[in-house]
């Protein structure tokens, strides 16, 4: 499966539950998103 074919196809949960990403991984999670 192809890049692209994933971010079309994804699916994204509904409501999110805890524990929150924090520090290091909040970071990569945001700079990814960039």
């Amino acid at each position: 499966m192809d890049a692209l074919t994933l971010l079309l196809t994804r699916r994204s949960m509904s409501h999110l539950t805890t524990p929150a990403p924090e520090g290091q991984s909040l970071d990569n999670i945001l700079a990814a998103g960039m």
